[in-house]
């Protein structure tokens, strides 16, 4: 059992050294940069002006430049926050100031294990 114990705890410290955060800002109307990749385990922070949010949306609500909230999905405050690594499985999310998704303000984040 103490072996099982050690085991995990070395993983779980082996895991938490790799992780990193990524930075997302807003330049006016869009997300900087636009489109991010990380791995399992990373953060993202969202330094956005008071104006703006983030919200996860569909692929589909994506496409259509709507700002309806993906059910489950991160939502960060206006003037940002961070998603941390328990949100972003493995794939990519969508996501949408969900004031000026309209305008075209959106942005991606692919997860790789």
């Amino acid at each position: 059992m103490k072996k099982v114990i050690l085991l995990f705890g070395m993983i779980s410290c082996a895991v938490a050294a790799f992780s990193a955060t990524v930075n997302i800002t807003n330049a006016g109307f869009t997300f900087s940069p636009a489109t991010v990749t990380i791995n399992l385990g990373d953060d993202v922070n969202f330094q956005l002006g008071a104006s703006h949010d983030a919200v996860e949306v569909s692929k589909v609500t994506f496409d259509a430049g709507g700002n309806t909230p993906l059910a489950g999905g991160f939502s960060v405050a206006f003037g940002g926050g961070t998603v941390t690594a328990d949100k972003l499985t493995v794939g990519t999310h969508y996501y949408v100031c969900s004031s000026h998704a309209s305008l075209g303000m959106k942005g991606s984040i692919t997860v790789l294990n």
